[in-house]
C-alpha cells in the first residue's frame, strides 16, 4: 500500500483489506459540541480483493495456409508467460475465443506455446486465459495475420510499358501484397506464380509461345511490392509483335494465372489473386482479376 492508500497485488490469491480510522469523533446519535466534548472511536472498514495472474508475450502471429515450417521473418509460433508473483504451482491455459485460429501446447507450466492454425477475421479476435489457484487472468488478446489480397501500388498504379530489344515490348504489372487487416506485408518474402487455366489461342495461326511460371527464378519481394514482367515475342513469330504506345492491337493468346505468397514452390502458400494474362500483338494486360482469392 502506498501513502495514498492504493493497494497493489504482488501474488495471485485472495485477501481482505482492512482500514482503521485513528480516533475520530463519533457524531452519529450524539448531541455534542466539537471535540473534545464529543465521544471518539476508531471505526474499521474492510473489503475483499483478488489478485489474478497476468499474461505477457507477443500479440501477433502469422499463418501461411499449409506452410507448416513457417516463413522467415513471419512467426507462426510464440510463447506466452503467466505471472503469478511466485505463488503458482499449476497453470491451466485456455483459448476462450478463436480456437479455430490458434492451438496451445499441453502442460501446466507458467509458459505455453501458441501456434497459428487459421487467420483472424478482426484484430484481437483470439483470447487466451490462464487460471492459477482458482483465479483466472483477464483475456490476453492476439491477432493472426496472413497474406490475403493485392492492393494498388501507389508508386505504379497502372502498368508500365517499354520496348524490348528481343521481345519487342514489355508490360509490367505492379501490386502491393496486403494481409487480412489490409496492411502491407512488413518484411521481404518469397512469392510464386502458377498457371491455373490452359493456354487459349485468340489469333488464328499464332505460334506465340507460352512461358513457364516464374521464368526469372523465385521472386523475393521487398516492401510488399510485386512486379510481373510480361514480354512480347520475337519478331519472327506469327503474328508479328509490335511496339505501339496506343496498345490497341488484336488479341493473340491468354491463360489463367494465380499468385501465392510465402514460398518458391509453385502452387503452394496462401493464394491472394487469380487473373487471366491476356497478350495482344502490342501489349499484355490482366483481365478477370479476383482478389482476394482464397
Amino acid at each position: 500500500m502506498d501513502s495514498s492508500g492504493n493497494v497493489k497485488g504482488v501474488g495471485v490469491g485472495s485477501a481482505t483489506i482492512y482500514f482503521i480510522f485513528d480516533v475520530l469523533p463519533v457524531y452519529t446519535g450524539q448531541i455534542c459540541n466539537t471535540p473534545p466534548s464529543c465521544p471518539t472511536g476508531s471505526p474499521q472498514e474492510s473489503a475483499p480483493a483478488n489478485v489474478t495472474p497476468t499474461i505477457s508475450g507477443p500479440n501477433t502471429l502469422w499463418w501461411f495456409n499449409g506452410l507448416g515450417a513457417g516463413v522467415s521473418g513471419y512467426a507462426n509460433q510464440t510463447t506466452l508467460t503467466a505471472n503469478s508473483g511466485g505463488t503458482g504451482t499449476s497453470y491451466q491455459w485456455a483459448i476462450t475465443a478463436g480456437s479455430d485460429k490458434v492451438s496451445l501446447s499441453t502442460g501446466t507450466s507458467a509458459s505455453v506455446q501458441v501456434t497459428s492454425i487459421g487467420q483472424s477475421s478482426n484484430a484481437n479476435d483470439v483470447s487466451i486465459t490462464v487460471t492459477v489457484g482458482g483465479l483466472t487472468s483477464d483475456p490476453f488478446k492476439l491477432t493472426v495475420r496472413a497474406p490475403y489480397t493485392f492492393g494498388t501500388d501507389s508508386a505504379h498504379p497502372t502498368p508500365t510499358y517499354v520496348s524490348d530489344p528481343t521481345y519487342v515490348w514489355q508490360t509490367h504489372v505492379f501490386n502491393i501484397v496486403l494481409d487480412n487487416l489490409l496492411t502491407a506485408l512488413p518484411s521481404s518474402i518469397n512469392v510464386n506464380e502458377n498457371w491455373n487455366a490452359p493456354l487459349v489461342a485468340d489469333y488464328p495461326g499464332t505460334n506465340w509461345r507460352q512461358p513457364g511460371p516464374n521464368p526469372f527464378g523465385c521472386p523475393t519481394i521487398q516492401n510488399a511490392e510485386i512486379e510481373d514482367e510480361i514480354q512480347g515475342e520475337v519478331p519472327s513469330r506469327i503474328p508479328t509483335p509490335v511496339y505501339n504506345v496506343n496498345q490497341n492491337g488484336p488479341a493473340v493468346q491468354h491463360w489463367g494465372q494465380e499468385w501465392r505468397i510465402g514460398t518458391c514452390n509453385t502452387g503452394f502458400g496462401p493464394r491472394v489473386e487469380t487473373n487471366t494474362i491476356q497478350k495482344y500483338t502490342d501489349h499484355a494486360a490482366y483481365t478477370g482479376v479476383t482478389t482476394p482469392a482464397p
